[in-house]
């Protein structure tokens, strides 16, 4: 039986989210696998008022050309709703992670990426994702709908005629008009963090710190969104050798 073009995506991974690989080694501004569907089935989870956003997803990879031409015309989609909740995530099937990290550097891409070099992972995102070809774009409403979309085009027609409804609460922040140079993705707006600030003497400049305690369901690239302090700063300052994260832990963050 053919799949409807909208389905719900997270009632299938609530049933084979334990599929998940571990995570893998990443760049700051990358998702693992695990991370990926994780944040998906909580997106499902929270109450319909607080998914007021639509993420955009796009399947690609480093030796398909069509998918890379299609990078330009994504970041300009990203630019033109900066001022709307739309995220946007970029997932590489690239065997070689060399491969996947030369291809971020070439194009400087801001906003959140994934590798999915495990084919039987590949295999489970495709029978929620339905394509057989790159690069492959689909968007998820406030409703938990999936649908895949023919072009950039078709999601910038999607995002003008939900655009309206959608409150003007941007979900990354863009301190700049044309793509990074550097592989980090563009700093988010901190916003005002009820964390408490503290002097630490002891450390770089004796600069004002700020004490974050984690929370269930976060992650350091999270953390990284909230204050705009890089993941490798973040670990670096706490001793971290790793991206895990316990609940309860308590972080030390240089405010910007």
């Amino acid at each position: 039986m053919r799949l409807p073009k909208s389905f719900c995506l997270f009632s299938f991974f609530l049933l084979f989210s334990f599929f998940a690989s571990k995570a893998q080694t990443s760049l700051n501004q990358s998702l693992s696998y695990t991370e990926f569907l994780q944040q998906c089935i909580e997106f499902k989870k929270r109450p319909f008022n607080e998914r007021q956003e639509v993420w955009v997803f796009h399947f690609w990879a480093s030796w398909s050309g069509p998918s890379q031409s299609q990078i330009p015309a994504l970041y300009s989609l990203l630019q033109d709703f900066k001022g709307k909740p739309v995220r946007m995530i970029s997932i590489s099937v690239d065997k070689l992670p060399s491969n996947w990290i030369s291809a971020l550097r070439k194009h400087n891409m801001p906003w959140e990426q994934v590798n999915v070099p495990r084919e039987d992972d590949y295999a489970f995102l495709k029978r929620a994702f339905q394509h057989n070809s790159f690069p492959a774009l689909f968007v998820l409403d406030p409703n938990g709908l999936v649908r895949r979309l023919p072009d950039v085009k078709d999601v910038r027609s999607f995002l003008d005629a939900v655009a309206t409804r959608m409150p003007d609460k941007p979900y990354y922040a863009f301190p700049q008009d044309s793509p990074s140079s550097s592989t980090d993705p563009a700093f988010p707006d901190p916003g005002s963090p009820t964390d408490v600030p503290v002097t630490d003497p002891a450390g770089p400049g004796s600069g004002e710190w700020i004490i974050h305690t984690v929370e269930s369901g976060e992650t350091l690239y999270g953390i990284y969104r909230k204050y705009g302090v890089s993941v490798d700063e973040i670990k670096n300052l706490n001793g971290l050798t790793s991206n895990a994260i316990q609940v309860g832990q308590k972080l030390k963050i240089k405010r910007k």
